[in-house]
This record gives C-alpha cells, structure tokens and sequence, in this order.
C-alpha cells in the first residue's frame, strides 16, 4: 500500500470525542485509540493532568455538565467515549456520571450522534449472587454513594435513552496498570462476570470498549469486563 493511502485510510477513519480525558483510564483509552488511527477530541473540566500529546489529538477544556458547551465540543465527532468518575468527596449526594450523562445525550442528539460507549462499574445494582463482603461491607462503608451515581446513570440511559446505541462497560474493583491481556479477557451481560477474578488491567477495559465500535452485538446493553482466574 502506497503511503497515500495509508494517510487516506487514516483520515477516513472516525473522529472520537473522549469526555472526562483528564483521567487515567480516558488517557488509556485515547492511546488506544490513536494507536489505531482515530482522531481524538478529549473533553474536561481540568485537562492539566492529560499527559498525552498526538497530531491526532484535540483537547478542550470546560464545563462537561453543560449541554451547550458540549454541543460545540461534539462538533465533527461520530461516537462519544465517556470516562467521567465520581469523586465521592464529603457526604453528600453524588452524581457526576448521571449528571454527565444526561448533558451528554442531550448534546448528542443536538449534534446528531448516535453510538455512546461509557464506564461503569460492577456491582452497582444489588444482585444476590454478588460476593457478600462487597454487598456487606465495601458499599455500605465505602463505595456506596459511587454506585448510586452509577446504577442511575445505567438506569437513564436504559430508561430514557433508547434512541442512541449506547453500551456500558462496567469495571470490576480493582483496575491495575498491568499489560493487555486479551487471552483472559471475560465479558458477560449484566452487573457482573461470575468466573472472573474481581481485578483487570485498564488496557483490557479499554480495548472492550474500542471494540465496541466494530460491533452492534452490545448495543443498548450493560457488558460486565473481567479477568479469567489463573
């Protein structure tokens, strides 16, 4: 193939918007992507802590719970990756990824975009098969009010949000910076993956959620991410 082409192949491809970039994950993500030949518009509050710099790279600093500025940052993107966390700082209420969400579909529909491809977590709606000490301890304690941001974001979307391709992709507890591993990558729908191990690299959440872009198979579904037990 003549150079050319290659550079011709690489224009045609998708222009992806990442919001939240600013976070580890998104950052995993966007590298994936870029590796692969997409173009990126990364979107936050605080990008300061985006280490990446790429030709292919756009980065756009505001308010991610605003429609309006969202609605311009969408400009010329074809699907939308939303990495945004929950802080869970003090005791009040949170609702960043619901609150998020909901500016995001709605700038989606403005811009005419369809395919929404967003992180969630495990475990966020109460299941019976879930592992006790998680149920008992960690959420009450701990994690509770960030997967009440979740379970309400999934419940929008799932809800509300039927004319967009949406998949969410839902992260066990432990996301770790070891390399890909895509032989004991495991997916199931649903709250959670019961062969699984609890712990996956962020590469290999990240790679599910690029290849989400290839494939209608999970559309309008919540995919659980894992790893197979050694």
């Amino acid at each position: 193939m003549q150079l050319g082409s290659i550079v011709d192949n690489l224009q045609l491809k998708m222009k992806c918007a990442v919001i939240g970039c600013g976070n580890g994950f998104a950052q995993e993500v966007i590298s994936q992507l870029l590796a692969q030949g997409y173009r990126v518009t990364g979107v936050d509050i605080d990008t300061k802590k985006l280490n990446l710099k790429h030709e292919g790279l756009q980065v756009i600093e505001g308010d991610m719970f605003s429609e309006d500025f969202l609605t311009k940052s969408l400009d010329g993107c074809d699907v939308v990756f939303s990495c945004v966390g929950s802080t869970c700082t003090g005791w009040g209420t949170v609702r960043e990824r619901e609150d998020a969400t909901k500016a995001t579909v709605e700038a989606m529909h403005r811009a005419g975009i369809k395919k929404l491809i967003t992180k969630s977590s495990m475990y966020s709606v109460y299941d019976p098969r879930h592992p006790w000490f998680m149920e008992s301890v960690m959420k009450p304690l701990f994690w509770g009010r960030h997967y009440e941001d979740c379970a309400n974001m999934e419940k929008y979307l799932v809800e509300k949000c039927q004319d967009i391709n949406f998949v969410v992709v839902k992260t066990p507890p432990c996301v770790n910076n070891k390399p890909m591993n895509v032989e004991k990558i495991l997916i199931a729908e649903g709250q959670f993956v019961p062969e699984g191990c609890c712990e996956a690299p962020k590469a290999n959440v990240a790679k599910v959620m690029l290849d989400c872009l290839d494939t209608k198979e999970w559309d309008r579904k919540l995919i659980a991410v894992d790893t197979l037990k050694n």
